[in-house]
């Protein structure tokens, strides 16, 4: 898509991931019918259930999970991914992709395709240090979406706030709505707006957001709603508008797409764990300053790294090639459809 797009793709790259926010949006719906109720007589269920919470948790409403019959939802998507995949498969059987000319081979070794001053313009400690703050800040919105969009259910129903299951489904649909709208704003603001304002205005708001529930998220549900919603629209569009500012300067080749990948995932795991410990030793408080040190970081990563990629395009000025590639190509399309017509 980037290769397809050029200094163009911000809007084609946040439609991609305004799709996954669709689906994390519908699956804490499907879970909902299946999870557990509301005993009509608390004093038959306390026991049971507090011994399932940390002793430092203390229960004022309790919650009988024993009819929770989770393996259908998780039925339910299976086979969605399942139909998914076969769609696919059925689009590569009867549509193959038909090219009007050979690739030419790469002529990069495999030494130099590890190495990112063959691909970074030759400057190997400006292509290293563009590395490392790539995959230092892809690691952030990641890892911050999987482990709070993972643990909001189980902040807002076995901490202070003790929400029910129900009501929990429902402010993690809430979570990933708002994080739908956050792509979807700004894929329709990407084609008028900069990608560096877009970044500044998403970082702004996330360290905002995040700063709100350190203070205030545990005050009442509607707050943990609200600011829980301004920290998933403002991270949404991190990734994608990032991938999309980085396009502008700096070739993103199959390498670069690879580190990125692996970056996010390394974030995913990474968060995931230090998510879970802090949730069980220190409480669910916790996560809420974790998610406020994240933000602060990826404010503090992404200033060295703009330097260094504008410091880059100096250099090679990539924005100034595409452009030209795409004035020739407009103009080739102008000669053949006038041929056309004289035909």
């Amino acid at each position: 898509m980037l290769h397809m797009w050029g200094v163009k793709a911000a809007v084609p790259v946040h439609a991609l991931h305004t799709a996954f926010g669709i689906g994390a949006l519908i699956a804490p719906l499907i879970a909902r019918p299946f999870l557990g109720v509301i005993p009509d007589d608390d004093n038959s269920v306390d026991d049971v259930y507090n011994t399932s919470l940390p002793a430092n948790v203390s229960n004022t409403t309790s919650y009988d999970m024993t009819p929770a019959a989770i393996e259908y939802p998780y039925s339910i998507i299976a086979a969605f991914t399942l139909l998914m995949a076969a769609i696919f498969v059925l689009l590569y059987w009867f549509a193959p992709i038909r090219q009007e000319a050979p690739q030419k081979k790469s002529q990069m070794s495999a030494k130099d395709a590890f190495n990112p001053s063959s691909w970074l313009g030759g400057d190997k400690r400006l292509g290293y240090a563009i590395l490392m703050f790539c995959f230092l800040i892809f690691m952030l919105p990641v890892g911050m979406e999987r482990v709070y969009g993972k643990f909001l259910f189980s902040i807002g129903v076995t901490g202070r706030l003790k929400l029910s299951p129900a009501d929990g489904t429902l402010l993690e649909s809430w979570f990933w709505a708002t994080f739908t709208a956050g792509r979807l704003l700004v894929m329709l603001a990407a084609a008028r707006v900069s990608q560096i304002v877009l970044i500044l205005v998403e970082i702004s708001v996330i360290v905002a957001a995040t700063a709100s529930l350190v203070a205030y998220g545990q005050a009442s549900g509607t707050t943990l709603a609200i600011f829980s919603g301004l920290f998933a629209a403002g991270m949404a569009p991190l990734y994608p508008t990032l991938l999309s500012w980085l396009n502008l300067y700096v070739e993103v080749t199959a390498m670069l797409t690879c580190m990125t990948f692996f970056s996010s995932a390394c974030g995913a795991f990474v968060y995931s764990w230090l998510g879970g410990y802090l949730f069980q030793y220190e409480g669910p408080d916790s996560l809420l300053y974790f998610m406020l040190a994240s933000a602060c970081m990826f404010a503090m990563i992404f200033v060295p790294l703009y330097f260094s990629v504008v410091r880059y395009e100096r250099g090679f000025p990539r924005r100034r090639e595409i452009s030209d590639v795409y004035v020739a190509r407009d103009v080739n399309r102008k000669e053949t459809d006038d041929a056309r017509t004289k035909l």
